[in-house]
């Protein structure tokens, strides 16, 4: 099990001693040789792990579930020969991402329509074998940029240094100077500056993990927090706030509602949803704040069909 004070015979440079037990032959730091095994159009599980992630990214679900185990722990693969293409196909493509990102979102599989058969239903209820589109919520992020989207406050630069959170008050006691704002300057998740006492609260109920750990696959959950956070969270009412404002030069209500709708959920409101929003709307211009924050909540805003 090893003991740092009882040393024994130097172990020698070398790839996984299962995968490949010869020692690396070489005067510097093994470092290249070793990134070269790892990139081998030989080693059979490097292209097999990332073909699965990316699956898992664009699918929901990794051919592996287990996108962090490929062992005898790890889910065995719903599509062996499939993956065994992919990782292959992966390769023979020089390991290009985008190429291999093309290649499943113009899938058969990806355009398929999320409406289950009976059949399917009582056969396959999870869906791994992917009979149909798997209807799933957003990722956090995901959701944060979309009401920064529609809202058209959204920042589109890229690059720069993270944009500090907004922190509560003792935090501010041992440094005063890294107080972000609300909205994190409008620019898109990703931008965020990750701090690993305080992470970023909205962020954090819809299930992004702390930026400690290591998470190939994250949880979904389904919990009231989530609710708490869409209606109480001071970003998601200024988000509201501006996309109520920015559809408020339409010339009528009914207008203003369609835009509403076609901005936030890309599709013109039905006859009832026009009418159920029209009894909604008053003389206080704060309805319409109300109106753009229940289309934030919707399941047709947060979930992709």
């Amino acid at each position: 099990r090893g003991d740092h004070k009882l040393a024994t015979e130097i172990v020698p440079r070398r790839y996984l001693e299962v995968l490949d037990s010869k020692p690396i032959a070489t005067q510097g730091s093994g470092r290249l040789d070793l990134a070269r095994q790892i990139a081998s159009p030989s080693n059979p599980l490097t292209a097999r792990v990332m073909v699965n992630r990316l699956w898992h990214h664009v699918f929901g679900a990794g051919i592996v579930r287990s996108v962090d185990n490929f062992g005898r722990l790890g889910e065995l693969p719903s599509h062996p020969e499939l993956l065994d293409w992919l990782a292959s196909e992966f390769v023979a493509r020089r390991w290009s991402v985008k190429d291999m990102l093309r290649l499943m979102l113009t899938s058969r599989a990806f355009q398929q329509s999320d409406a289950a058969s009976s059949l399917a239903s009582q056969r396959d209820p999870s869906n791994r074998l992917l009979s149909h589109w798997s209807v799933r919520r957003l990722p956090a992020e995901s959701i944060r940029d979309a009401m920064l989207s529609v809202s058209g406050r959204l920042v589109t630069d890229t690059g720069g240094p993270g944009t500090p959170l907004p922190l509560p008050k003792e935090f501010n006691v041992f440094d005063p100077h890294v107080d972000g704002p609300v909205d994190g300057d409008n620019r898109r998740s990703i931008y965020l500056e990750a701090r690993r006492g305080h992470p970023q609260l909205f962020l954090a109920a819809f299930d992004a993990p702390r930026s400690t750990l290591i998470v190939g696959a994250r949880d979904v959950t389904n919990v009231p927090a989530q609710s708490l956070a869409m209606q109480n969270d001071p970003f998601v009412w200024q988000m509201a706030e501006s996309f109520a404002a920015r559809c408020s030069s339409e010339s009528d209500a009914r207008s203003r509602i369609t835009t509403m709708y076609r901005l936030a959920l890309a599709r013109p409101p039905m006859e009832h949803e026009t009418n159920r929003a029209l009894d909604f709307i008053s003389d206080d211009p704060e309805t319409w704040r109300d109106l753009a924050q229940a289309l934030f909540n919707t399941k047709e805003f947060m979930f992709l069909k």
